[in-house]
């Protein structure tokens, strides 16, 4: 099956991108931005390799990969946004990438932006090395949050994905999920001093992985199952017999018969 894709028509994306946007940009999503600076600098840690891919909604105004090891990182912008940080332009839904090319794809917030999450998902796959790795960051539905973004997203609605469902498609795909963490509890209305005082309220949820979190993040392997040859299977049975080899001992054992027999 060829799994180089054509960029064709991909429909357009929802509004409710100026809304996460808006959100990152007040004091609650600037210090999330900080709270996932940790877990993702834990991640990156040990990946090797050449090429680093960041894309989604957060790659055109921040990066992820400041403490990477991986020696090259391009950042990827969507076609209707501009932002002088980014080095290409593209639809998620077709990346222009060849067939295994990159060793790390991090992924900010765009299975939620797109009308078609399983082709987003698809494309990672296509990109990466075997033994690459996919980090994928996004917001549960299952939130006060992400009932937020549902609300403010036009009609139709489009339900995000959850942390789980995603999960069973990297499975479905070929991925191992290495880790899924859960972040980001504390609650986004009231006065800023109430945010600040909630800060118990998130430890203890994080320490019990509470599947309220306003966001989630999924760490998974791409794994490729090597095609081994299998040989004959000697049937348990038939004992082994020892045959010579050659004409000289075909020759040697016929003539000791014939010598037996007169």
């Amino acid at each position: 099956m060829n799994k180089q894709k054509p960029l064709n028509d991909i429909p357009s994306l929802p509004s409710a991108t100026t809304v996460l946007q808006s959100w990152y940009e007040s004091h609650r999503g600037q210090a999330t931005l900080q709270q996932l600076n940790i877990p993702l600098q834990r991640m990156t840690a040990d990946i090797f390799g050449y090429y680093a891919l960041e894309m989604g909604l957060l790659a055109p105004h921040q990066t992820f990969l400041t403490e990477s090891r991986i020696s090259h990182h391009i950042r990827l912008g969507r076609t209707d946004l501009t932002s002088p940080f980014i080095d290409l332009m593209s639809t998620w839904e077709a990346l222009p990438f060849e067939f295994g090319t990159l060793d790390l794809v991090l992924s900010t917030h765009s299975l939620e932006l797109t009308q078609q999450p399983k082709l987003v998902l698809s494309e990672i796959e296509r990109v990466l090395m075997p033994e690459g790795h996919c980090i994928l960051i996004g917001f549960n539905p299952f939130s006060a949050l992400g009932v937020q973004q549902w609300l403010a997203s036009p009609a139709p609605k489009q339900s995000f994905p959850s942390p789980w469902q995603i999960n069973q498609w990297l499975q479905d795909l070929g991925f191992e999920i290495i880790e899924t963490k859960l972040l980001s509890y504390r609650p986004n209305w009231g006065e800023m001093r109430f945010w600040h005082y909630t800060r118990w309220w998130e430890r203890a949820c994080q320490k019990i992985q509470l599947p309220l979190s306003n966001l989630y993040i999924i760490h998974a392997c791409k794994k490729v199952t090597p095609l081994i040859p299998l040989g004959a299977k000697r049937k348990w049975w038939r004992p082994s017999v020892l045959r010579p080899v050659g004409s000289i001992a075909v020759k040697q054992t016929t003539s000791t018969k014939r010598a037996s027999y007169d």
